[in-house]
């Protein structure tokens, strides 16, 4: 609809898990989304695949799995269930295209992938913020992402025991070096990654 009128869409690519702070990185990108005139929002969640089942990515992973078919649809209904909080909470129509993707493999990539695809302006993915053994243990998508992306990256961490405004807890981070020396570009798609989206 904007390409059309020959103005670029804001676009905006954001992370999401399902967990807490998977919401409020959703509640950011709304955000920054409907502060722009025309914009799309890109909601991906990254699976494990096995066969024709998937292993959801979520801060507790389902047991049993679901098909591709279900899991599309969940995120979907997440993301629209998202959007009617945000209308409700701001008393507004959020004019905004969004589309759902999931995608499998390794969530940073895959996120960063994605935004190259569709030509983000900036990604939005939720941080911990751990440290020390934990963060060399666990890993950190967000920090991935950060040194994979070739646009902004919007990190949101949201303090223990606190309830606070996502815009308040947002730190806008763009990687000084996008593709470290010692690594290539990232390929159109990621070695093994799949889109499983609806067309």
């Amino acid at each position: 609809m904007a390409e059309e009128r020959g103005t670029k869409p804001f676009v905006v690519v954001v992370g999401v898990d399902y967990s807490e702070l998977g919401a409020v990185a959703l509640e950011r990108a709304f955000e920054l989304a409907a502060d722009r005139p025309a914009a799309e929002l890109h909601a991906v969640n990254v699976v494990r695949n096995f066969g024709e089942f998937v292993m959801l990515e979520s801060a507790q992973p389902s047991v049993y799995g679901v098909s591709l078919r279900e899991a599309s649809q969940r995120l979907q209904d997440y993301v629209d269930a998202a959007r009617r909080r945000f209308e409700e909470r701001h008393g507004r129509s959020a004019h905004i295209r969004c589309v759902t993707h999931l995608r499998a493999e390794i969530p940073a990539e895959e996120i960063v992938a994605l935004a190259t695809e569709v030509g983000a302006d900036v990604i939005v993915v939720g941080t911990h913020g751990r440290r020390g053994v934990r963060r060399l243990v666990l890993g950190s998508v967000a920090e991935s992402v950060v040194r994979l992306a070739d646009c902004a990256v919007l990190v949101v961490r949201q303090p223990r025991g606190a309830t606070v405004s996502p815009r308040k807890e947002a730190e806008v981070l763009r990687a000084e070096t996008p593709f470290p020396s010692s690594k290539e570009p990232p390929a159109e798609r990621s070695p093994g990654g799949r889109d499983y989206s609806p067309r």
